[in-house]
Formats: structure tokens, sequence, C-alpha cells
């Protein structure tokens, strides 16, 4: 990461009164042109929690546009965006540019999450990588994955990956509050 990169690091949350949204601004620019691998972190951070709405969008706009231009970093951040931390415009986006995960599990649950049945079915059949993704999730993911069964009516994946964790009774009493 160069010397511009890092400052731009410290300047994307700057404070100062009248003078901050420009130089917010410019670090924005700076990551942007960087590209590196840290640089496209602090940008997917910032575009997910940044505290000015502006900035927010000026970081997932330029992670598009590093998408776009073949970026599989910035690619990848946005559908991290979209799974691990339900950012909706980053969901809005990877659907928009047709970007999937590049590793087979994050398919599958990028498929599952938005119902791209047939995509997901052809990525994991026999649902291992589904139930492996969700004994390593969060509570919050698991939630939404035990949603987006629920409308798709697949509660049978949902019942059998928490009889996995409950050790094999296949009952909707082992399911935790947030899936059920």
């Amino acid at each position: 990461m160069s010397g511009a990169a890092r400052g731009a690091m410290r300047e994307l949350y700057s404070r100062l009164p009248v003078l901050g949204a420009g130089r917010r601004a410019a670090a924005i620019r700076t990551l942007a042109a960087d590209g590196g691998a840290a640089a496209i972190d602090a940008l997917a951070e910032a575009a997910a929690s940044h505290p000015e709405p502006v900035d927010r969008a000026a970081c997932l706009e330029a992670l598009a546009t590093l998408g776009r231009a073949g970026s599989l970093p910035a690619r990848e951040a946005v559908l991290r965006l979209a799974v691990q931390r339900d950012f909706a415009s980053a969901l809005e986006l990877a659907l928009a540019e047709a970007w999937t995960p590049r590793d087979a599990r994050g398919q599958a649950v990028f498929f599952f999450l938005t119902g791209q049945w047939a995509r997901y079915e052809d990525v994991d059949f026999d649902h291992a990588l589904i139930r492996s993704a969700y004994e390593l999730a969060g509570a919050d993911l698991r939630a939404r994955l035990a949603a987006a069964a629920r409308r798709s009516g697949r509660m049978e994946w949902l019942l059998a990956a928490a009889s996995a964790r409950a050790g094999g009774a296949k009952r909707a009493s082992a399911l935790s509050p947030g899936e059920s």
C-alpha cells in the first residue's frame, strides 16, 4: 500500500469543519486509485458503516467502479457486504452486475439468500455447502438463511441443518428462536 493510501485511510473519517467533506472525498478517490486489498477493505468498511451517508454511497460507488473495471477483490468485497452484512445496496449492485462469489460455499449462500434456486442446485445439489456455511455462520446470517428457507418453502433444508446441530432430531424445536 502506498503512503498516499495509508494517509487516505486516516482522512476517510476526517471530521474537520468545512474541509472534512473534501478531505474524505479525496481519500475515497485515493483509495479507489490504489485498488489494493487494504484500500478495498477500507472502502468496504466505510461503505457499510461510515457516519456520513454521502461518504457511504461514494465508497460503494468506488467499489462498483473497481468491480466493473475487473477488480475481483472489489467484487468480493461487495458480495461480502451483501451476504455477511445484509447491506441492501451492495446486494442490489451484485445482482445488477451479475457478480457471484468465487468459492463454491459463498456461491451456495449467495444463491440461497437471493432465491436463485436453479443456480443454487447446480452448485450445491446435496446441500453440503449450505449446511457447512450454516454451521459456521453467526446468528444474523443463520436467521437470514432460515428466512430464505421459509420464503421458498425449503423448510426440509432448515430442519436438516438444525437437526445436525441438535444431534439428529428433525424437529422444529431444534430451531433457535431466530430460525423458527
